[in-house]
């Protein structure tokens, strides 16, 4: 839009009087988002390579994505280490991602618990919110944020890109959190 179109649209929604707005009739809800994209969490206890110190370590709270109609092995993961911040589902976690280590190779009785993790530079921030708390709030209209629909806009803005706004590595469930 060019900047007299612009300055054109601005005044005329100014300047509109009440009765322009009332023969246009009650505004109606906003837009819904597409449903969100979940997927199935395995929180496990596992082995950690760390490179830089040439040790394996023995975790906790390794957490990955796991698909469920077939055993496809998966290639990355999150060590979720300090809370950062309350939230008002639960909390905000520094995390490590991890990516399968491969120099040992896989062998054909791997399962995802026997699977080593090599520690990566990459560091990441998850939210774990807790079901039964989001059920109680959410259903029960004590907040009016809805981290699923937060949840749908974020995965909405990623499909189309946009530079300023931070993307989302990945959105896992289980029994009794969700990973964001």
């Amino acid at each position: 839009m060019n900047d007299e179109m612009e300055e054109l649209a601005a005044s005329y929604n100014a300047y509109a009087s009440f009765h322009d707005i009332e023969i246009n009739g009650p505004p109606g809800s906003p837009l819904g988002f597409p449903d969100v994209s979940l997927y199935h969490a395995n929180r496990v206890n596992g082995t950690v390579y760390d490179r830089e110190r040439d040790v394996f370590i023995e975790a906790t709270n390794i957490t990955y994505r796991t698909n469920l109609d077939n055993n496809e092995m998966p290639d990355t993961a999150f060590w979720i280490q300090r809370k950062l911040k309350k939230a008002i589902y639960g909390c905000v976690r520094s995390c490590m991602v991890l990516r399968r280590f491969n120099e040992i190779g896989p062998s054909s009785t791997d399962s995802p618990t026997d699977i080593i993790w090599e520690i990566t530079n990459q560091f990441a921030a998850v939210k774990i919110m807790d079901w039964d708390v989001i059920n109680e709030n959410v259903n029960g209209m004590a907040h009016r944020e809805d981290p699923l629909k937060e949840i749908a806009a974020m995965q909405l803005v990623k499909q189309y890109g946009h530079g300023k706004v931070m993307d989302i590595l990945d959105v896992m469930t289980d029994d009794n959190y969700l990973y964001l």
